[in-house]
């Protein structure tokens, strides 16, 4: 008789567990991804659908594109985090007035770019009136966004719905704050002066449909643009949370094409690091300045020694305020200028600050 072996308990050696310290993870990992994108479809958008002629012909003359970036804004529900409606609101109210206070000018700010979880904890389309809408009422720019793990319900197939229902509709909507309609969860935003390619990552994981789409973008950018690429999950961080399948994804990329980004935009962790990605002398990749900027309401806090790690500097950062982060480039300059500016503290206090600037060369 053979003996059904269903059941049977698996043979093993001696050692169960093989964790290291260079380990991403302790236990299972379920690498979920996004939907990849359907064959032959474009996912180029071009900004001219979210800005005005005026303001686009004012790009070429001047050569000037200013953007702001948030991320990590969700959190009306949860308990688990100590954010909420009034942070989240000093710094949405922070946005319009730097946008109100440089009217007219070419350093104006032109539209919002979202890393992802906007929605929090779980992304119920019901919770996006009073997450998104309302706290951006008076904002007067358009929204972008790719998903951040929280705006991806329950982690199950069509957990995107509720993110998909609000910015990847047919054609733009209706309303106060129309319902965007941007070409997939991972995208290109084109500008006369900037590439900016999102990438959608929900979990320790980019598959390689994407992984391949993100290196025919990366080399088939123009060079003689700024090269900015955002993604939700940071490839390092000093909160002791780096995603090294983000770094993967990167050094993929370089491999191929022989480029990484002017500047990486990313969040997740719920504060604000600027870090400086050193060249790797190993395969020749350059060096490059990578963000993350999580601190726009649903908590601050997290950052452990600023010891370098994984080949990468802590420049600097901030814990315990929350903020957002201005990106201005200079195509005529071959500049990006970018500054963080917090508008209250943990604790509550509202005041508005500038906690950053730095200058990168392209």
């Amino acid at each position: 008789m053979i003996q059904d072996q269903t059941n049977a308990t698996p043979q093993r050696g001696e050692r169960f567990n093989t964790y290291t310290g260079n380990a991403s993870h302790a236990g299972p990992q379920y690498q979920l991804t996004v939907p990849d994108a359907p064959t032959g479809k474009s996912l180029h958008y071009d900004i001219a659908n979210i800005i005005s002629p005026a303001k686009l012909n004012q790009i070429h003359t001047s050569g000037i594109l200013a953007f702001q970036c948030i991320g990590d804004t969700g959190n009306d529900h949860s308990a688990h985090h100590h954010g909420g409606p009034v942070f989240r609101q000093a710094v949405a109210d922070w946005l319009e007035a730097e946008c109100v206070a440089n009217s007219g000018k070419d350093e104006c700010p032109l539209f919002c770019y979202h890393v992802g979880d906007l929605i929090y904890d779980h992304s119920f389309a019901g919770f996006y009136e009073e997450e998104f809408y309302r706290p951006y009422k008076n904002y007067g720019n358009a929204i972008v966004a790719i998903p951040g793990n929280h705006d991806n319900f329950d982690n199950t197939a069509n957990g995107l719905d509720a993110f998909k229902q609000n910015f990847l509709q047919p054609s733009l909507g209706t309303g106060h704050r129309p319902a965007m309609n941007l070409p997939w969860f991972y995208w290109v935003l084109d500008t006369p002066v900037a590439t900016i390619i999102g990438l959608a990552a929900i979990d320790n994981a980019i598959s390689t449909a994407q992984q391949t789409w993100f290196n025919n973008e990366m080399k088939s950018a123009d060079s003689g643009k700024a090269l900015i690429v955002a993604v939700h999950y940071p490839p390092y961080s000093f909160d002791g949370y780096c995603n090294h399948q983000i770094q993967d994804c990167l050094d993929n990329a370089f491999e191929t094409t022989g480029k990484v980004p002017d500047l990486l935009l990313s969040g997740h962790s719920h504060n604000y690091q600027r870090i400086q990605v050193d060249a790797n002398q190993t395969n020749g990749r350059p060096g490059y300045t990578a963000i993350v900027n999580g601190a726009g309401g649903v908590s601050v806090g997290g950052l452990k020694s600023p010891v370098p790690v994984n080949g990468a500097t802590l420049a600097t950062y901030n814990d315990t305020e929350y903020g957002a982060l201005t990106v201005i480039v200079n195509n005529s300059t071959k500049k990006i200028a970018c500054r963080y500016t917090t508008a209250i503290s943990a604790s509550g206090k509202e005041e508005v600050h500038q906690r950053d600037q730095f200058l990168i060369s392209y």
